[in-house]
């Protein structure tokens, strides 16, 4: 699958529901955005957001909402944690009200990132984008069920 240079829209989307996680790979030179929404195609509802490789590919970044104004809840220096060329293996997981992002195929190993919000709520489904300068190639490793 594949997203364009274009990350004010989600391309891709797959439902999670009854999932506590979900793996895939991605090659993109940078900003490899997830929403994680209780509502497909409407990630500005109840959406948290997930930046792999923001910011030129040197930051990571957990936010609550989808809308510009959103407060960034976690930010960390994750410098060449995408690549252009090599899909890499990734997994974000929610339990626990907790947001959780990871490298690697297995799920909660790993982790680079966390949030845990004391507002939690559903993720039914999960959006793909890539922007800012960069196309990407997404692998879902845990699909549909």
């Amino acid at each position: 699958m594949k997203t364009p240079d274009q990350w004010d829209r989600y391309h891709l989307w797959t439902g999670v529901v009854g999932r506590e996680y979900i793996t895939f790979q991605v090659a993109a030179c940078q900003d490899a955005h997830l929403a994680l929404s209780v509502v497909p195609l409407y990630p500005e509802m109840y959406s948290y957001q997930v930046i792999i490789g923001g910011w030129n590919n040197t930051k990571s970044a957990i936010r609550d909402a989808i809308t510009y104004g959103t407060e960034t809840k976690v930010e960390v220096s994750t410098p060449a944690i995408l690549d252009c060329m090599e899909k890499r293996d990734f997994w974000v997981g929610w339990t626990d009200m907790t947001i959780q992002v990871g490298t690697g195929s297995e799920a909660f190993q790993s982790v680079f990132m966390q949030w845990k919000d004391e507002y939690f709520h559903e993720v039914d489904a999960v959006g793909f984008s890539t922007g800012h300068g960069a196309t990407g190639e997404w692998t879902l490793k845990t699909a549909d069920r």
